[in-house]
């Protein structure tokens, strides 16, 4: 959206962040690999080279939930914890077989994902696809949701920088994830924006609505239900917190108590929102603003999956051009190699480590917590010191 003049640096540096033209063989390599990674996905949940599939392969409830939705027992079989507008939009896949339904699951999401990171990075789509592309390999193994709400969240971003109503239609459609739309979400009503809330509101209304239709009054109750269950399933350490990407995580691996671990994932959430309010009141440009927020997501709430890392490359494909241009050279290599670091122990422990070292080895190596806030404030003190330098030559007479 954005064009920049070429990076100067390292060569490997300046390789990453050369433009489309120079990159252009780079960048169909990327895209050719995520095209490999899905055929072999799908070539394994055919059987024919594996006869079962991971326990982690979340794909298999979403399925089961989309058959339950499709047959209109779901308020009696209610096994996930996700909304139920969420299992709504998955009852057509209940039609499908089970290779065929996940085919349409990834692959539309895939390509209007990396579509639209093109869009917002504009000539650095080869530095976005290289930190995307380990993101991207963790949902399509996974079988997670990652890419649907990714794309989402980049719709939200290109309508919020256009500054179109609009932008409250994808938003709202994150109320099959919500917890992803809270940083969005408050920077919309920090910045006033109150057309796109109420678009988003309506959205939600809507969706919620034809939810109700569709299953009747019981789904609500069933939701309510399996989110007990759910509870008793977080306290006593049921989710994997080795795979999330928040302070809270990387603490209660370590062996913190959990008043310790949410009370810095706190402290951690009330800077995220200090830092929108001082965008919002220094005017910062509007798409720098909204990418840092997008980025401030895993601070602002603590269950912040490797596959939800999407999410947060759409804030990195908003500000590219100003990483580029604010960051000096070492800033920008160590803040690229943290962003690969959260998403590569994602891919090892879902990959190499669980292979070799079992289940639970990978449960006390949660390092990607402090590794993504170390993330962002180098991020956010590279930007602001960068702003401050760059006025200051704006207010030099020439």
């Amino acid at each position: 959206m954005r064009q920049g003049q070429e990076a100067v640096g390292s060569p490997l540096l300046t390789k990453m962040e050369s433009s489309f033209s120079v990159s252009r063989v780079w960048v169909y390599g990327l895209i050719s690999i995520i095209v490999i990674s899905i055929v072999k996905a799908l070539l394994d949940l055919s059987g024919i080279f594996h006869p079962a599939l991971p326990a982690s392969f979340d794909f298999i409830d979403f399925f089961r939930a989309a058959q339950s939705a499709f047959n209109g027992t779901i308020a009696r079989e209610y096994r996930i914890i996700y909304p139920p507008q969420f299992p709504f939009f998955l009852a057509p896949l209940g039609s499908l077989s089970f290779g065929m339904a996940y085919a349409v699951f990834i692959i539309p999401a895939a390509a209007l994902y990396v579509w639209l990171l093109s869009r917002l990075s504009g000539d650095r789509v080869l530095l976005l696809l290289l930190l995307s592309i380990i993101p991207i390999e963790i949902v399509i193994h996974s079988g997670q949701n990652g890419l649907i709400t990714g794309t989402l969240v980049a719709l939200a971003s290109i309508g919020i920088v256009r500054q179109r109503w609009w932008a409250g239609v994808p938003l709202g459609l994150l109320i099959i994830k919500p917890h992803l739309a809270v940083a969005i979400g408050l920077y919309i009503i920090l910045s006033r924006s109150w057309r796109t809330a109420i678009a988003a509101m309506l959205t939600i209304g809507l969706v919620s609505g034809m939810t109700q239709m569709y299953f009747g009054v019981e789904i609500w109750r069933a939701f309510l239900q399996s989110w007990k269950t759910a509870g008793a399933y977080i306290h006593d350490g049921g989710l994997p917190i080795y795979r999330m990407c928040t302070p809270y995580a990387a603490l209660l691996a370590s062996g913190a108590p959990f008043r310790a671990a949410i009370g810095v994932q706190i402290v951690t959430a009330i800077s995220a929102v200090t830092a929108m309010i001082l965008m919002i009141r220094r005017k910062w440009p509007l798409h720098r603003t909204l990418g840092v927020v997008i980025i401030c997501t895993p601070l602002l709430t603590p269950y912040f999956f490797d596959y939800d890392l999407p999410v947060v490359i759409v804030g990195f494909a908003l500000l590219i051009e100003d990483i580029i241009k604010l960051m000096n050279e070492q800033q920008r290599m160590l803040l690229y190699a943290l962003i690969v670091f959260v998403g590569g122990v994602g891919l090892a422990q879902q990959t190499i480590l669980a292979k070799f070292l079992g289940e639970q080895a990978p449960r006390a190596m949660n390092l990607t917590g402090v590794a993504y806030v170390l993330a962002t404030t180098l991020l956010w003190f590279g930007l602001t010191r960068g702003a401050r330098q760059e006025r200051r030559i704006a207010m030099i007479p020439i």
